[in-house]
Parts: C-alpha cells; structure tokens; sequence
C-alpha cells in the first residue's frame, strides 16, 4: 500500500511466467504497470519477495533480462 494506491505482483502464465506489477488507484481504476515483456523479478530473492518496492508513487523493481534495478515514476 501507498498512501490510497494498492500494488502487487501477478504472475502471468499466459505470457511466459512473468511477473507484472499491477496498481489499484484511489479510484477503483486498475492497471499494469510494466512495459510488455517486462519481468519483475530477481534471481537473488528465488522464493519470493524484494523484486520491486514502491514509495510516494514510485516503483523500483529488478528486471528478471538484466538483474538491473529500475525506476518507474507512475
């Protein structure tokens, strides 16, 4: 949660098991937020947890492709 925002992460089988992120808005709106091909994920965290963070409507995720932290402003 941030602020009035709700983020998770889906797994999407359908496109080759990646991770997008998703973002509930204030106003019941829902939307992914990761380009097409994007995975949200990190090889150092492999059970779960610490590939993306969000804050003050920003989100850091890790790129599963590169291992590379990005930054993604909403």
């Amino acid at each position: 949660v941030d602020g009035a925002e709700v983020y998770w992460s889906e797994a999407r089988p359908d496109d080759g098991g990646r991770t997008q992120l998703v973002r509930r808005a204030a106003d019941g709106t829902v939307a992914d937020l990761l380009p097409a091909g994007s995975n949200a994920r990190t090889a150092v965290h492999e059970y779960g947890g610490g590939a993306w963070w969000v804050r003050d409507g920003v989100v850091w995720f890790t790129e599963w492709a590169d291992q590379r932290l990005y930054r993604l402003e909403n």
